[in-house]
């Protein structure tokens, strides 16, 4: 039951998101409704935001217990980010494109400039509090330009994904955690090591599966640095079996291994 609710509320997130992505001029975005009203976004942020606060998926938003102003521009943001992300499969993205989408010009205000300008502001200062947070990730300019763009860190990319929303408090001695945190990357004989002392009898499955996600982890990291891609893509393994033989254990000891 707590995989389905995580699995709900991660849709409602990228929900919102898809609404909000709808009011930016790119009708190219496959899935995305032209212009939702201003009334329906509104909604769809409150109820959405009520679900993350009492969630402990709200600490990937940099959302606290008690009550702020910025928590439903935060929500806005990633939720924005998050289904560009996986809509269309983009890393970075630039402020102006996430403020001009996050507010609404017809919002409270009435289109009033010096109101509009306002919130500007604010939801620019608010995207730099999520950086310092690490609730964003600042892109390194390498296009030799001043563009200002952001990513996702690794572990809210992992939750929008179908990963824990525990994922931050279950780190222990013994597990790595790969991407911005640290710079310790796992290697595959490491990961070999740590899941062949809770899986016994499995060592070439251990060893092929280490070898691949190891290459997945690494590569991660490289985008999430904003580093240029290696060219070589992720590879697929497909684990079959009979029921019981320990596929799912096998897979969980090494997503424990990579704190993944």
């Amino acid at each position: 039951m707590k995989a389905k609710t995580n699995f709900d509320l991660q849709s409602a997130v990228l929900e919102l998101g898809r609404m909000l992505a709808g009011r930016f001029l790119m009708t190219s975005i496959r899935g995305v409704d032209d212009n939702p009203s201003a009334e329906d976004v509104a909604e769809k942020t409150k109820a959405v935001l009520s679900r993350v606060r009492s969630s402990p998926a709200r600490s990937y938003f940099g959302i606290g217990s008690s009550r702020t102003d910025a928590d439903a521009t935060r929500l806005k943001v990633l939720a924005y980010v998050g289904w560009r992300i996986l809509a269309e499969s983009e890393l970075y993205f630039s402020t102006s494109d996430i403020i001009n989408t996050v507010v609404d010009k017809n919002q409270d205000g009435g289109g009033q400039d010096d109101d509009f300008c306002r919130r500007l502001l604010q939801t620019l200062d608010c995207v730099s509090e999520m950086i310092d947070d690490k609730v964003l990730v600042a892109s390194p300019d390498t296009s030799g330009t001043r563009s200002y763009r952001v990513a996702l860190p690794i572990r809210s990319y992992s939750w929008l994904c179908g990963g824990s929303s525990q994922g931050r408090g279950r780190r222990t001695q013994g597990t790595y955690n790969p991407g911005l945190e640290t710079s310790a990357v796992p290697s595959a004989r490491q990961m070999y090591d740590v899941v062949r002392q809770r899986v016994i009898g499995c060592n070439p499955q251990i060893r092929t599966l280490a070898s691949r996600i190891s290459l997945a982890v690494a590569r991660a990291d490289l985008l999430a640095r904003g580093e240029r891609d290696s060219g070589v893509g992720n590879q697929v393994v497909v684990v079959f079996g009979s029921s019981g033989t320990g596929k799912t254990f096998v897979v969980e000891e090494l997503a424990r291994a990579t704190n993944l």
